[in-house]
């Protein structure tokens, strides 16, 4: 056997191994009932020979629907999303505790009914714009809150009904992403799940 075939035989073998290897993604749509008009359930991972999978449900509702009947949102005490940290502390007070994350950004921590919730101005991510970096980069002012409820003193029907179909679809996977859309397809709340529990939410809409 000469060298020439013995290296197309490894080429061959390698880009076999290499698709092998890729990506491999699953999707499925769920039983639709109000106030849901499409409910969604997406598996991926990024190589088929690993068996971590992250899993995302999408759950798009209805526009006369209230998300307050579907999650409980109690979490998030009476902070929204996009107010400063000046503003929460002018209306409750000073913050329970702060915390500065890895990327710097400093957390102002509020204790409430069921959890803790938390502001701060996070940066934008784009290193640059036209080729510069950004000296200074805009931030703008998010909302999570965590909690130590169970799921299911969290999640209302039928959210939760729909969470069980999707964990019998692919039971073992890394993490689990709720997704919960307006009607126009735009998010209003994501909800994190890790080991049966609630890891964080955030909310990304003022809600009346």
């Amino acid at each position: 056997m000469n060298g020439h075939y013995v290296r197309l035989v490894y080429v061959a073998v390698f880009l076999t191994l290499l698709t092998a290897g890729c990506e491999r993604s699953e999707e499925r749509d769920l039983q639709v009932v109000p106030p849901f008009i499409k409910v969604s359930v997406r598996n991926f991972t990024p190589f088929a020979g690993i068996s971590k999978w992250t899993q995302t449900v999408t759950m798009q509702i209805s526009r006369d629907a209230d998300l307050r009947n579907l999650v409980d949102l109690r979490v998030f005490g009476e902070l929204q999303p996009g107010v400063t940290a000046q503003q929460v502390e002018t209306r409750f007070g000073k913050p329970s505790e702060t915390r500065t994350d890895e990327f710097g950004t400093v957390w102002y921590s509020y204790k409430t009914e069921l959890g803790q919730a938390e502001v701060g101005c996070e940066k934008a991510t784009s290193p640059a714009q036209g080729g510069k970096e950004v000296v200074n980069p805009p931030c703008w002012w998010d909302l999570y809150a965590y909690t130590e409820q169970p799921v299911s003193n969290i999640l209302k029907e039928p959210v939760l009904s729909r969470l069980r179909t999707a964990e019998q679809i692919r039971s073992k996977v890394s993490n689990r992403t709720l997704e919960f859309l307006d009607q126009a397809g735009q998010p209003i709340l994501l909800v994190w799940l890790e080991r049966e529990r609630i890891s964080k939410m955030r909310l990304l809409r003022h809600l009346e």
